[in-house]
């Protein structure tokens, strides 16, 4: 098995066992460049897993969802970014 599916395995099991037991929203805008003003919802959650609580930090536009690190600069604005372009490309994302 390969060690790309067996880390997706794995977060599946994580996934599994895991509960939201909070989660913040907040909306936000890309403010430049060809998707300016484009806005994107940045989630995070703090979950309850079988080591303790932790945070997970997405990006959803149109129901589809990216992970991305709140904390890295940018991190969360270059997800929307790939997100928002994927969608609009490929017009899977109505």
């Amino acid at each position: 098995m390969s060690n790309r599916l067996m880390a997706g395995a794995v977060l599946i099991a994580l996934t599994a066992c895991a509960t939201v037991i909070d989660e913040n929203n907040e909306v936000r805008e890309i403010p430049d460049g060809f998707y300016s003003g484009y806005k994107y919802l940045l989630r995070t959650q703090t979950v309850s897993g079988s080591q303790g609580p932790y945070e997970r930090t997405s990006v959803v536009y149109k129901g589809f969802s990216r992970v991305c690190i709140k904390d890295s600069p940018k991190d969360c604005e270059k997800a929307a970014r790939a997100l928002i372009e994927e969608c609009d490309e490929s017009f899977g994302c109505i």
